[in-house]
């Protein structure tokens, strides 16, 4: 059991460093998903049994981030439509699932608003990085007002990051901090160069995380208990807006060797396909790969 949810944890960290994938939609694929929010809620009733639950899936995720926050970086760097496609096959994949848990007869109609509402936020939330052009923060300078933002950036990361569909990551990159949080301090966590300045942004990001994992958990577990279906609803709503926005996440290779300042593909798709063809073939590949992960995954859970 260890070892599974260990495994399960691993996975689930690696969708949270992904620019518009969320570990809650791959926490709910794996099937620890409810059992996670219930064990977060209850862990100062049944502190043994919920840390018990969580602490294995922790370690997962804790390993998965330090290990591949690099390496992700350096895939969106080199390919990221082949890159991100993968991803977009992951979450295309886990849609069956999602929409068998609906219960579409008993549904409350208000459900509907709210999933085109989940929809257009995230779409919304990608246009006004779109129009602002956020230049991206690279440094978070020390002092008072930057550890507040820290431990609120971490407070809204790791709650948006425990809502299926929600990615914490790609919430980070449209305020301008995944390049300063994720590829600068994570990825660079064993750079004892800079021990101090790793270990002031780590701190206080994980400060805040902590409590809004705690406040998101409680919350989200009392409303799916009780709308399962319409939660279900709002989920997929969140869940197909973060498809379309890792499409528009990808960006041309040729342009710089830098990801955060390449030019998205959707300024010019003829270019980039008639110049690019064997990224496309591979971005085909990889998308197929994602979709039929998805589906082996989801299967696996379903069995135990």
């Amino acid at each position: 059991m260890f070892l599974v949810l260990l495994v399960k944890g691993f996975l689930i960290g690696i969708a949270f460093i992904i620019p518009g994938l969320s570990g809650g939609t791959m926490a709910i694929y794996l099937g620890v998903y409810q059992p996670m929010l219930e064990a977060i809620s209850q862990v100062f009733r049944h502190f043994r049994k919920s840390i018990a639950y969580l602490f294995p899936i922790g370690i997962g995720i804790v390993v998965s981030i330090v290990s591949f926050a690099r390496v992700i970086g350096w895939l969106l760097d080199v390919n990221s439509f082949a890159t991100l496609l993968f991803f977009v096959g992951l979450i295309l994949g886990g849609m069956k699932k999602l929409k068998g848990q609906i219960d579409l007869k008993n549904t409350k109609k208000v459900a509907f608003l709210l999933a085109g509402l989940s929809f257009l936020s995230v779409i919304l939330l990608f246009v006004g990085k779109t129009l602002t052009g956020n230049n991206p923060s690279t440094i978070i300078p020390f002092g008072f007002t930057e550890i507040i933002v820290l431990m609120l950036l971490g407070a809204i990361t790791a709650a948006t990051m425990i809502i299926p569909g929600v990615s914490g990551s790609a919430l980070l990159m449209v305020l301008g901090y995944y390049s300063a949080i994720v590829t600068g301090v994570v990825g660079n966590v064993f750079d004892f160069s800079a021990f101090t300045y790793n270990l002031y942004v780590i701190a206080f990001f994980a400060i805040g995380g902590l409590l809004g994992i705690l406040v998101a958990s409680i919350v989200l577990n009392r409303f799916i208990k009780k709308y399962p279906s319409e939660s279900m609803l709002v989920i997929m709503g969140f869940l197909y807006a973060s498809a379309i926005i890792l499409f528009f996440e990808i960006r041309h290779p040729e342009l710089d060797t830098s990801f955060d300042a390449q030019i998205p593909i959707f300024r010019d798709y003829v270019s980039f396909f008639l110049n690019e063809w064997p990224s496309f073939i591979a971005g085909i590949f990889t998308l197929i790969t994602g979709f039929y992960v998805s589906r082996r995954m989801i299967a696996l859970a379903e069995q135990r």
